[in-house]
């Protein structure tokens, strides 16, 4: 299977013909918009997952501080 694949791009990468597209100055302003975007997107995911995180941390230290008094 991985050697269709390979086979399939390989070919895709021969064919290549010119596509005469016209590409004005928004679509760079909206590529960095994209961008900057996924890294945001990026950035809040793992903040989340390290609130998480220390959130278990939080209740196991807070149970185990609860039990020796």
């Amino acid at each position: 299977m991985k050697d269709v694949l390979c086979l399939f791009l390989f070919l895709m990468v021969l064919s290549v013909k010119p596509a005469y597209a016209y590409l004005d100055p928004g679509a760079g302003s909206m590529f960095v918009q994209a961008l900057v975007a996924c890294f945001a997107l990026i950035a809040a995911f793992f903040d989340k997952i390290k609130m998480q995180i220390k959130s278990i941390f939080a209740k196991l230290f807070h149970k185990q501080d609860t039990k020796n008094d």
